[in-house]
């Protein structure tokens, strides 16, 4: 009996995408802490070119993920992230706004969103921010990139897991 290559490319793609699906997506529960050591030249220091919350606690179910950042001297930014892509507001510090959609691409978490923040001579400074999550031995990798104004920066945030 010979097989037809129609068949053979079905039977490839079928196992493909089951591959994909069978990965399990990561778990991000639980309290992380920055961890300067492992993370991007330029995301800490007394004048980091990107700055992220020092401390994060997350509750992550199928269908959302519940954020709150929070560092010394600074406002907490909560966040409920669906999980489906449906865009949502981002609490930070009075003034500014931001809104977020979160999806999946295969195991890692992606995250887009646009920041605006009103310039004190008039009109908005806007960021539009990428990050991409994802879980590595045992380590919450958070890697951002802001675009503003035609100049983009892009670092590594690596948090250490402190507790559930």
């Amino acid at each position: 009996m010979k097989r037809s290559p129609i068949s053979t490319v079905a039977a490839l793609v079928l196992i493909t995408f089951a591959m994909v699906f069978a990965q399990a997506r990561p778990d991000f529960s639980g309290k992380w802490r920055f961890n300067s050591g492992k993370s991007s030249r330029g995301t800490q220091g007394n004048t980091p070119d990107m700055i992220y919350p020092s401390d994060l606690t997350l509750k992550h179910t199928a269908a959302e993920l519940q954020f709150v950042g929070s560092s010394l001297r600074q406002a907490d930014v909560k966040a409920v992230y669906k999980l489906d892509g449906s865009e949502v507001l981002v609490t930070s510090d009075p003034g500014i706004t931001e809104r977020a959609k979160a999806t999946w691409e295969g195991v890692n978490l992606v995250i887009s969103s646009k920041r605006i923040v009103p310039s004190p001579g008039g009109g908005n400074f806007i960021t539009d921010i990428k990050q991409v999550w994802s879980l590595k031995d045992g380590k919450l990798m958070i890697e951002e990139t802001q675009s503003a104004e035609g100049l983009s920066t892009t670092g590594t945030f690596v948090f250490d897991k402190i507790g559930s």
